[in-house]
């Protein structure tokens, strides 16, 4: 739910909550009735929805990154002892095939990352005995293919995931303008209240205030004081003859110098 979305709830929450507390007012209006039953309804929808949303990608994100974690370290394993095979037996393509890297594994997109360890699966199959002479039992060869089919098994549960995250997104953004459209019904019927109950009206139109949760208010810095600088009278020097203090020059006593004519 973005921020937008997440304001208008709140209105209208407001709204529904000052309705259901104020019911007493209108509950003889049969209309009036009707309109907010179905708004709480809507809002209920919406509630629905979001959680979801919210559920549809939740622990298999988490299931994902554990499956390739553990299953490309096995396949490094697995395309090391391929590789030197491939060396061994001058075995071009297989060599080719086989030079898989840490950084070439991390880089590859779920789907790359799965048709490469289906590939790799297939050259398992290919050379099953040689690969025990390496230290590859088939126990193991057998774990790795079990581990490839928990990647991929895992990555389209995902995608089928994210898929219902989207659609559940596209029916919020429809159920809240279903919800704008009650609300502004509610809102011409709030107006047969302005004069006939003030204080129902008064109080509706509070709750019916948009409000905006991503605000934050900063506080006002105080004003810094300044301190006022203060003149202070330059120091006069005593006359090494006299020992009397000598006069300062006009430009420094502050006094205007007489124009000569």
């Amino acid at each position: 739910m973005i921020q937008y979305q997440k304001n208008k709830l709140s209105t209208f929450e407001a709204v529904h909550a000052y309705l259901e507390k104020n019911s007493s007012v209108f509950n003889n209006i049969e209309e009036f009735v009707n309109i907010q039953n179905a708004f709480t309804s809507k809002i209920q929808d919406i509630a629905a929805k979001e959680d979801e949303r919210m559920n549809a990608t939740k622990g298999k994100t988490l299931d994902k990154n554990v499956t390739r974690k553990s299953v490309t370290s096995i396949a490094l394993v697995v395309a090391g002892a391929l590789y030197a095979f491939g060396k061994k037996t001058n075995n071009v393509p297989l060599t080719e095939k086989a030079n898989i890297t840490i950084s070439k594994l991390d880089g590859l997109r779920n789907a790359e990352l799965a048709i490469t360890l289906n590939s790799i699966k297939g050259l398992i199959v290919d050379n099953v005995q040689a690969l025990i002479g390496y230290g590859l039992s088939q126990e193991r060869l057998a774990s790795f293919e079990s581990k490839i089919d928990i990647y991929v098994a895992a990555l389209k549960s995902k995608q089928s995931s994210d898929a219902q995250k989207t659609g559940a997104n596209k029916i919020l953004t429809n159920l809240f303008k279903e919800a704008s459209v009650i609300l502004d019904s509610i809102d011409k019927l709030a107006e047969g209240f302005r004069e006939d109950n003030v204080q129902f009206y008064k109080g509706y139109k509070a709750a019916r205030v948009f409000k905006n949760l991503g605000i934050r208010h900063r506080p006002t810095p105080e004003p810094v004081q300044q301190t006022p600088e203060v003149k202070t009278e330059p120091e006069k020097l005593p006359d090494a003859t006299t020992g009397k203090p000598n006069p300062l020059p006009p430009e420094r006593s502050g006094e205007v110098p007489p124009v000569k004519l």
